[in-house]
């Protein structure tokens, strides 16, 4: 690869920030996607967007928001 060339250049392998505090971030992240849905709300961070165009799904969302008063 011409890049590992280059003196201008550092690479690193994908697992640099394998750290307790970024898995607990992630933890974090995972656990506060799963409380927005079950309170009936679109998770922050979701990468598939055009599911909140689908009626299906936010229909299911907007019964958890009304069960959820």
């Amino acid at each position: 690869d011409p890049l590992f060339a280059l003196d201008n250049v550092i690479t690193t392998p994908h697992s640099l920030c394998w750290t307790d505090q970024c898995f607990a971030g992630i933890g974090a992240a995972d656990v506060n996607a799963v409380l927005a849905v079950v309170a009936g709300q679109v998770p922050q961070g979701i990468v598939n967007r055009s599911i909140t165009e689908n009626e299906h799904w936010m229909a299911k969302l907007a019964k958890r928001s009304a069960a959820n008063g």
